[in-house]
């Protein structure tokens, strides 16, 4: 359970901070929502039902900045995890960017970047879903990172390409 004021990961929304949890009637149907407010998106609003299980596992605590340490530093000792079969990359990356697990995301990213330069050297490119995969994994790591480090988007992508 999330209180307001908590800053979250929601999925692909990124970084949020939790507004109200409050009750709202959409129509006929009222319910307990998360109320949650991407702090990228200043304009956006997000609303979690607190009862639909699949949508709030969904959110994460966001990492400090000692358990982002901890996952950079035990990359190196992670095998990679890129299914050759686009099926099985799109089905394994979805798993990975829904469960909220930064070092599956961070070993996503790298591996999505290691076959994005196997393609172009021969003369190809990422199939269209590895791309919105690895913009949605970047998206989420980059905003979580720029937040817990206080540095902007830019610099979280270098901050974290340096850790590979």
């Amino acid at each position: 359970m999330f209180n307001k004021g908590d800053v979250v990961v929601y999925s692909a929304s990124g970084v949020c901070e939790v507004e109200e949890i409050s009750t709202k009637s959409f129509g006929s149907f009222s319910a307990e929502y998360y109320v949650l407010r991407p702090l990228m998106q200043k304009a956006a609003t997000v609303f979690v039902p607190t009862q639909n299980g699949a949508l709030t596992k969904k959110i994460h605590p966001i990492l400090t900045r000692s358990e982002f340490e901890a996952v950079f530093a035990s990359l190196k000792s992670l095998a990679p995890i890129r299914p050759q079969s686009e099926g099985e990359r799109q089905q394994k990356f979805t798993e990975i960017l829904e469960s909220g697990d930064r070092a599956g995301l961070m070993l996503m990213v790298y591996d999505l970047y290691n076959y994005s330069r196997e393609q172009q050297q021969n003369g190809r490119r990422l199939h269209i879903g590895d791309e919105k995969l690895l913009r949605t994994a970047e998206n989420m790591l980059f905003e979580e990172v720029a937040y817990v480090f206080e540095i902007d988007k830019t610099a979280a992508d270098e901050f974290i390409k340096s850790k590979f």
